[in-house]
């Protein structure tokens, strides 16, 4: 069910309806553990039921707030950072921004939060590998242009492999 745009207030609003759901029926379903119709079906048994229905809605909210709302924003920012950083990395040539070791997120959970950081992780580690073979093939093909001696190319060549593979 949507009310509006923003999750939290359509989480707010399904807790607060299902408390009252629950507040309403609750006095029925004590009928069926004896407690007498006098005492269960009266006004004031049904105001109780209901506004406990409403507290425990409440606290739900509370307690999304609390737990979930700041995890969300900390995904968001970090997301917000890297895309900052890329859009300057493109201009000025500083990628320093979009370091893993700079915008990775904590992976403290086992649950669907835990996945969304791991994944935003790997994403962060593919970006700045795609930066790293970028720039070798730039500085390669820099190195290739910038001579025209057979030997000094194969030699520029041979350096950037090494360099890049590791070789000795």
């Amino acid at each position: 069910m949507r009310v509006s745009r923003n999750a939290f207030t359509n989480l707010a609003v399904s807790m607060i309806g299902f408390g009252v759901v629950t507040g309403i029926a609750f006095p029925f379903a004590v009928l069926v553990l004896g407690v007498p119709a006098s005492s269960a079906l009266t006004f004031p048994f049904f105001v109780f039921t209901i506004a406990a229905g409403i507290l425990v809605g409440g606290v739900n909210i509370m307690l999304t707030r609390v737990l979930v709302r700041p995890r969300l924003t900390l995904m968001a920012r970090r997301m917000e950072e890297v895309e900052e950083g890329l859009k300057a990395a493109t201009y000025t040539g500083d990628w320093t921004k979009c370091d893993p070791d700079v915008c990775a997120l904590p992976v403290d959970s086992d649950d669907e939060f835990g996945a969304a950081a791991a994944a935003f992780n790997r994403l962060l580690l593919a970006l700045a590998e795609s930066h790293k073979v970028e720039s070798r093939l730039s500085d390669f093909t820099h190195a290739m242009s910038a001579e025209l001696d057979v030997d000094a190319i194969c030699a520029a060549a041979i350096d950037s492999f090494r360099r890049d593979l590791g070789a000795a």
